[in-house]
């Protein structure tokens, strides 16, 4: 019985490099949920600054004539702890119904970016480089 014992005892046995990669996935999840919370509520008071006015205020005279239009959603944002999916974005217009952008996204720019600078550290052609553009 101790054999059995034993045996159910080295096969539950963990190692410390594999708990410590749980908290750090743990860790990064819990980051990335708390970075996507004040993300969307930065974006939030970018709008409500926008507009300017409280949510359910009417216009009064002379303030600036934007409306809120609703949101949309980033499908992805990359962070330095990971991606980030489907980040709500508020969206305004203006009283004639063109919307008005508050922030673009830069995820394509930011990674174009990064392949370029791994690119030259690895010793890219320019031919190399030309095809990335390309794409």
């Amino acid at each position: 019985m101790k054999r059995g014992k034993t045996r159910a005892l080295t096969e539950t046995q963990y190692t410390l490099s594999g708990l410590m990669k749980q908290v750090e996935a743990q860790l990064r999840e819990e980051v990335r949920h708390t970075y996507k919370t004040y993300l969307e509520h930065l974006l939030e008071a970018l709008r409500e600054e926008a507009v300017g006015r409280p949510r359910y205020a009417r216009e009064e005279a002379g303030e600036a004539p934007y409306y809120r239009y609703g949101y949309r959603k980033w499908k992805r944002v990359q962070t330095p702890w990971g991606p980030i999916e489907e980040v709500r974005v508020p969206r305004i217009r203006t009283g004639g119904g063109k919307e008005v952008k508050l922030v673009t996204s830069e995820q394509r720019l930011v990674a174009l970016t990064e392949q370029l600078l791994l690119g030259y550290v690895g010793g890219m052609s320019a031919r190399r480089y030309a095809i990335l553009l390309r794409e």
